[in-house]
């Protein structure tokens, strides 16, 4: 649980240097704020990526057992894709 909390930081942070308003994660989810969370969830879909919706105006990330180093790094590297085309932030 330690190294997913760990994951969840990295993730964050990956994704604020991307260019979001990813907050600080207190456990291993990653609420991540966007202007259209629907498109943003297909987006990243497309991307190999899933994520889920989290209070309005946000997507939820969850970092788990399944969810590496490797992992962590494609899915801010999707995110950082994805934001300049799909994504109006």
């Amino acid at each position: 649980l330690a190294e997913d909390h760990e994951h969840a930081r990295k993730l964050a942070s990956g994704l604020r240097e991307a260019g979001y308003e990813a907050q600080e994660p207190e456990t291993n989810l990653v609420l991540v704020a966007v202007d259209d969370p629907s498109a943003f969830l297909q987006a990243l879909a497309s991307e190999g990526v899933l994520a889920t919706p989290g209070k309005p105006g946000y997507v939820r990330l969850c970092t788990h057992l399944d969810v590496g180093e490797k992992e962590i790094e494609a899915a801010i590297q999707a995110a950082a894709r994805i934001a300049p085309s799909a994504i109006e932030r």
